[in-house]
């Protein structure tokens, strides 16, 4: 711990509240660290010390706060140029306390626009202290989608007099991801981003023999049966690679059930194809009828794709999208914008709803719109591109009439491109 006298030149916090930053910095899941509002430095490099080897990502503009907002008038409003502090000061700092790299400094006024100039990846803490609503709420926005999983976000003058806005702003994004259930220590609030596992022991149970070999409960499943699916997606590829040029390209299909899909890739020497799905059951069921899908489909869940960063050229889906439970749809997105190289595209295909579970099929347990989709896809830089989707449809299959096919198709921005 910083001694008395120099953490008080060096943070706004009181000793108590430092401490608890540093213990729980220790306790984290792997990801990075992000300090917003970092003043003189002095949480920091208390967060530095605790766990050394862990990159923080430091976010100022040095400058104090900037222009409050409507959301943030009090009887006593914070003026603008409040708590600046000298950049310099801060990494002299820095080296009186001898913090060692992985770090990085980003001096910018925090904004929805400015932020996208920090790369995106796996965080698993968010320390704000910002003073304001529009640049708390601003990343929470930008880094929540890259919490892992158990990471947590602080923001710091919660309930105090003179930041009203910043107890807005959490309840504001927390209405809108069902995070309320967090807690106070001192003026700092808490959330926590945690996956319910259970959820999907549960769906790893449902997708077991009884599903593939009867029938689900609506008795549509037939997704095992060779005879039917090999000409099938024969057909489909043939389509596919008239709409998107496949030839050398690293494909993934999520929710590949027993291979079909790859087996098909395989045959037109697409030979970097592969597939995730949550049903050992039939993935077994695959590498028996064709031993060289072995190496190619894998039992994995979408939210934790096991692939490195950057991966693939083609991502896609059809008919599994409605069958992830809702709250692991974030993380799902995270992982594919994680997985999918620049300039990547992906192709869905999905049933659409309006939030209900249709009667005859209970399968289908995320059953929203194409908007609901759209904004999920957004939240973690994704874009919404039709083109992909529109030159499938227009090399004339059927299926989409035949089965009446929803489908969309999306893509991860190259280093050039403008959303």
């Amino acid at each position: 711990m910083v001694a008395e006298k120099a953490w008080r030149e060096l943070s706004m916090l009181a000793h108590c509240e430092l401490d608890s930053l540093a213990k729980l910095a220790t306790g984290l899941p792997p990801g990075d660290i992000v300090i917003a509002g970092c003043s003189r430095g002095g949480d920091a490099i208390e967060i530095k010390k605790a766990c050394p080897d862990r990159n923080v990502i430091i976010i100022d503009s040095f400058e104090g706060v900037s222009e409050s907002g409507q959301e943030d008038i009090s009887k006593e409003p914070l003026q603008k140029g409040e708590f600046a502090a000298d950049l310099q000061d801060v990494i002299e700092a820095f080296n009186n306390h001898e913090i060692k790299q992985p770090f990085e400094i980003h001096k910018m006024w925090i904004s929805d626009e400015t932020l996208q100039a920090i790369e995106r990846r796996p965080v698993a803490m968010i320390w704000l202290d910002l003073d304001l609503y529009a640049p708390t709420l601003a990343c929470m926005r930008y880094f929540w989608p890259w919490l892992v999983d158990a990471g947590i976000l602080l923001t710091h003058d919660y309930g105090f007099q003179r930041c009203p806005g910043i107890e807005k702003a959490v309840l504001e994004f927390g209405q809108r991801w069902g995070l309320l259930d967090g807690f106070i220590f001192g003026t700092t609030k808490r959330l926590v981003n945690e996956v319910n596992l259970n959820n999907l022991d549960e769906a790893v149970k449902y997708y077991d023999e009884h599903y593939w070999e009867d029938g689900t409960v609506s008795g549509k499943s037939n997704y095992n049966k060779w005879e039917i699916f090999e000409p099938w997606d024969d057909k489909f590829i043939a389509h596919f690679r008239k709409a998107v040029q496949i030839e050398g390209k690293c494909i993934l299909d999520i929710g590949c059930a027993n291979g079909h899909v790859i087996n098909a890739l395989l045959k037109v020497g697409i030979n970097e194809s592969y597939g995730i799905d949550l049903s050992n059951y039939i993935l077994e069921k695959g590498h028996r009828t064709h031993p060289r899908l072995k190496g190619h489909t894998f039992f994995a869940s979408a939210h934790e794709i096991p692939f490195p960063p950057e991966h693939f050229d083609i991502i896609f889906s059809n008919q599994v999208f409605e069958h992830i439970p809702e709250h692991i749809v974030p993380h799902m997105m995270r992982e594919i914008y994680r997985v999918m190289k620049p300039g990547a595209v992906a192709w869905i295909g999905l049933v659409l709803g309006n939030g209900r579970r249709p009667e005859d099929n209970p399968d289908h347990i995320t059953m929203k719109p194409f908007e609901w989709w759209r904004v999920h896809l957004e939240k973690v830089g994704l874009v919404m591109d039709m083109s992909i989707d529109d030159a499938l449809r227009a090399t004339g299959l059927d299926y989409f009439k035949e089965y009446g096919w929803h489908s969309f198709s999306f893509k991860k921005l190259s280093g050039g491109e403008q959303c």
